[in-house]
């Protein structure tokens, strides 16, 4: 039976909303497999073992990464009821405070979405903590892009997404990501199928 230590490395959001209660479910099923989460933005080398898996929101080039498999979600906006409350009908985009990334973490895709729209573009409020944007827009502050799919999630379940189209384009992706000579350890292999099982879910 597979055992031992599985080092997952994902976004803040992705860590928070997604890895942790899949945690927990693998604990239930195999107590022998232990879950380390290493939670980031920065990009963990594979290669030399920085951790077993990766879930990324571009697809690797390198030759001895594999992409195990990948999930598409539309991005849309979200806000807390509050606030959502005080906008008119038909809000648009340039009129919304937004919250977002803060340097270094400026090219994140939300940032580059509303650049997109707005060239003169000013939050109102930002953070390189996901869990801080989103503890933001819960208070009110404002509203966030986020993938639909996360919107599932009991976290973010709070938040209500409002009626404005950011595109055909305004679509993330996330990536299953194993080095290859990983890829068929027994306890890898685990993993990677409970992670599978969640993007089908999600795809539902």
């Amino acid at each position: 039976m597979p055992e031992g230590k599985v080092r997952i490395a994902a976004p803040p959001g992705i860590a928070n909303e997604v890895v942790v209660p899949l945690a927990a479910k693998i604990r239930q099923q195999h107590p022998q497999i232990q879950i380390e989460v290493l939670s980031g933005i920065e990009t963990l080398n594979l290669g030399r073992g920085e951790a077993d898996l990766s879930l990324r929101t571009w697809k690797p080039i390198d030759a001895d990464l594999a992409c195990v498999d990948e999930v598409s979600s539309a991005m849309r906006v979200y806000a807390s009821k509050a606030y959502a409350a005080q906008l008119p009908l038909h809000p648009g985009i340039k009129g919304l405070d937004w919250i977002c990334w803060a340097a270094p973490n400026g090219g994140q895709r939300a940032n580059q979405e509303l650049g997109t729209f707005t060239p003169d573009f000013k939050p109102v409020f930002t953070s390189d903590d996901f869990i801080v944007q989103i503890a933001a827009c819960k208070a009110g502050m404002g509203a966030m892009v986020l993938p639909q799919v996360l919107h599932r999630y009991t976290g973010l379940q709070e938040l209500q997404e409002l009626d404005i189209d950011l595109g055909s384009d305004a679509v993330g992706s996330l990536y299953l990501v194993c080095h290859k000579r990983h890829r068929y350890l027994p306890k890898v292999q685990l993993v990677m199928e409970f992670i599978t099982k969640e993007f089908d879910s999600l795809r539902c």
